[in-house]
Order: C-alpha cells, then sequence, then structure tokens
C-alpha cells in the first residue's frame, strides 16, 4: 500500500512506547515465499484471518533480542483490519548493521508486514522509524520468524527522509548468490523454511519442524 508520512502521538497504540523524533525512516518492501500467492500477486493472510499474528513483538522470544532497538506494541485493530493489499501478514525483522562492518548490528526493529510487500510502523500504514539511530549509512538486514533473512551488499544512506528500498525486483543487490528466490518471473522473495532461525534450510527444519506440525512424525 501506499506508505505515508509517521505520525507519533500518544495513544497511537496501546502503551506510548515511542519517545522522540524518528530521525531515521525506511520504506521497505518484501516478500515472503511461503504466503506468496502467484496468481494475486500479493501474499496470503491467512495468519490474520486466522487471528494468529501475535499481538506483541515474538521476536525477542524467539532469540532475536533488540540491538538499540524500541519495545514493540500495536494494536488488534491494526492486526485484524482487511484490506485487499494492506492488511497485515505477519511481524518481520529489521537490523542496520555499521557501514564499515556489516557484521555489527547497531539498531533492530520489530515491523509489520503487509499482503503488497510494505514493511510498516505499527500503526500498520507508516515508513518504520529508528529513532535512536543517526542519519547516515547502514547496510539493512531483514529476518523473519522462518524465512531465509539476507543484508544488501552495500552500506544505504538513511535519513530522516524515508528510503525506498524495493527487494520484490531484485534491482538492490543483496549480500551473495541468490540471496532471494525467483517465485515468477521478475518476482523474488525470501526463502522459506528457515524453521529455527539458525540461516540454512535442512533436515533439522524438516523433520524437527515442519513433519511434526503436519503429524508426520512416527
Amino acid at each position: 500500500g501506499k506508505l505515508r508520512a509517521a505520525t507519533y502521538g500518544r495513544g497511537a497504540w496501546e502503551s506510548n512506547l515511542y519517545t522522540g523524533t524518528p530521525t531515521v525512516l525506511l520504506s521497505a518492501k518484501v516478500y515472503l515465499e511461503g504466503p506468496y500467492n502467484i496468481g494475486a500477486g500479493k501474499m496470503n493472510d491467512g495468519l490474520r484471518t486466522s487471528k494468529l499474528i501475535p499481538t506483541s513483538d515474538p521476536y525477542p522470544g524467539l532469540g532475536l533480542t533488540h540491538t538499540n532497538g524500541e519495545l514493540e506494541g500495536t494494536n488488534s485493530a491494526t492486526l485484524i483490519k482487511s484490506d485487499v493489499n494492506n492488511a497485515i501478514v505477519d511481524w518481520i525483522y529489521v537490523e542496520l548493521r555499521d557501514n564499515s562492518n556489516p557484521s555489527t548490528i547497531l539498531y533492530t526493529r520489530s515491523a509489520l508486514l503487509q499482503r503488497d510487500g510494505d514493511i510498516v510502523d505499527m500503526d500498520g500504514v507508516s515508513p518504520l522509524h529508528f529513532s535512536n539511530a543517526s542519519s547516515g549509512n547502514y547496510y539493512i538486514a531483514i529476518r523473519h520468524r522462518n524465512h531465509l533473512g539476507f543484508r544488501t551488499n552495500s552500506a544505504i544512506a538513511l535519513s530522516g527522509a524515508p528510503a525506498v528500498l524495493d527487494f520484490t525486483d531484485n534491482l538492490i543487490v543483496t549480500f551473495g548468490a541468490n540471496a532471494l528466490k525467483q517465485v515468477t518471473p521478475g518476482v523474488y522473495a525470501m526463502y522459506a523454511g528457515d524453521a529455527n532461525l539458525d540461516g540454512v534450510v535442512n533436515a533439522f527444519d524438516l523433520n524437527v519442524f515442519w513433519k511434526l506440525q503436519n503429524s508426520l512424525l512416527g
């Protein structure tokens, strides 16, 4: 959906979690292979319709603790809102990394992912803000609870004017070979299957997570 300028005021979410003025804004777009619907050209929102999206940030509980980040919160209205393009699919995790050493994570935020791939803040529509970060160049990494994460191949200039980064067409160079998967000609998504968030998809994911969820383990 169309990203609008972020607004921050008391009462915007269930908790007044945000203080200060955002100094870095990011308007990123990414698809997840798992829920991507080729025919529709967007992701399915089955977690939302089944009311299975957590109402608070799930990533610290999955081992992705925040670095210079902020506590995340949202409200039920944001998560259950029905919209052909802007309905929320799931939570996603964004890292800003050091421009001279991309293995160093400087700032993190959990965010919400819309059906059309927009990564948005807790109100479900605004660009993602980092109020603790200063304007500058950062490697950007994006992670999800059961998809392979990726990062940019070079540092990206970020400031109070939202940086627009569309990863769905693979025109932004990412680190490594085939960091994103082509799901249909010209459309790319994050690889599904990393059920334990260890950065690889292997037999452990299959046997311990996927087969168990599908009642296939003997």
